[in-house]
C-alpha cells in the first residue's frame, strides 16, 4: 500500500495515507507535546513538585522559601499537603510527595534520605498578664494545674508534650484539642488556657505580642525536624531544584 507519491518536487499523501493521518495525527500531536514538556522539565521551566509537612511548618517557614523558589522556578507548580509527620511518610512510600517534613524520632528514618535538619525548642504560652500568680521557675507540676489547650491526639507534637509531663509522673487532661497549631495560638492569646509552641514558630507569629512565655524549672527536651525524601528513590529535577533551595537557607 502506497502512502506517498512522489512528485518533482516532494511529495503528496495518498487516499490512503490521507486516511491514516486522520488516526495517527492526534497522537504524533500528543507525542510532540510531550516531548516539549519534557524538554521544559529538563530545563526547570516547567514541572511540580508535591512536599508535604505539617501546618506549622508550612506556616512559619515554608513562605520566604517558596517566595525564592517561585522567582527562580516561575514555571513550577507547588503542591502542599497538610499531614502529620506518620501520614507523610506513607505519602513518601506510596510515591504520592516528593519531599517530606517530619518529626525525627531517630530510630525509624533507615529508608528516610535526610536533607536538612531545623532545631526547634517548645515553650508555654499564655495571655500576656491572665496569670497572677506565678513562680521565677515553675515545675511541670505547677504547669499541670493550668488550663491546657493541645494539639489532638496522633500528632508528634502531642505526643512530645504528653512525654514531657509523663517523665514525671503527670498526665494532663487537656480542656481543648484543636487541629492546628495557628488555633492553638489564637486560643492561647484569648485566654482559655496554656499552650505548648515551638518557640521558633512563635516568634515569627502576629500573636506573640499578645502572649507571654511561662518561666520553668525542667524545660521541654528540644526536638528535630527534618527535610526527608524516600532513600534509593530519584528525585525530579523540579523537586531538586526546590531541596537546593531549602539546603541554602540559613
Amino acid at each position: 500500500m502506497n502512502l506517498f507519491i512522489r512528485l518533482p518536487k516532494g511529495i503528496r499523501l495518498t487516499k490512503e495515507g490521507e486516511i491514516l493521518l486522520e488516526y495517527i495525527g492526534p497522537a504524533l500531536e500528543r507525542i510532540r507535546a510531550g516531548e516539549k514538556r519534557l524538554l521544559g522539565m529538563s530545563s526547570l521551566k516547567k514541572g511540580s513538585v508535591t512536599v508535604s509537612s505539617s501546618d506549622t511548618f508550612c506556616m512559619y517557614l515554608f513562605p520566604a522559601l517558596l517566595e525564592s523558589f517561585h522567582k527562580s522556578y516561575p514555571g513550577i507548580s507547588m503542591n502542599i499537603a497538610n499531614k502529620t509527620s506518620s501520614e507523610t511518610r506513607e505519602l513518601l512510600e506510596k510515591g504520592m510527595a516528593d519531599i517530606g517534613i517530619i518529626n525525627l524520632y531517630g530510630n525509624n528514618e533507615d529508608n528516610l534520605k535526610l536533607w536538612k535538619q531545623y532545631k526547634i525548642s517548645d515553650c508555654f504560652i499564655i495571655k500576656k498578664g491572665s496569670l497572677k500568680k506565678k513562680r521565677k521557675n515553675m515545675t511541670p507540676g505547677e504547669i499541670a494545674e493550668l488550663n491546657h489547650i493541645m494539639l489532638e491526639k496522633g500528632t508528634s507534637t502531642r505526643a512530645h508534650i504528653n512525654k514531657y509531663f509523663a517523665d514525671e509522673g503527670i498526665m494532663v487532661q487537656p480542656e481543648i484539642e484543636l487541629g492546628s497549631v495557628e488555633l492553638l495560638l489564637k486560643f492561647a492569646a484569648m485566654g482559655m488556657g496554656v499552650s505548648c509552641i515551638a518557640r521558633e514558630f512563635l516568634e515569627k507569629s502576629p500573636y506573640m505580642d499578645l502572649v507571654e512565655i511561662l518561666p520553668v524549672e525542667i524545660p521541654v527536651k528540644q526536638r528535630s525536624i527534618g527535610v526527608v525524601t524516600l532513600r534509593g528513590v530519584p528525585v525530579s529535577r523540579a523537586a531538586e531544584a526546590f531541596l537546593g533551595i531549602i539546603t541554602e537557607d540559613g
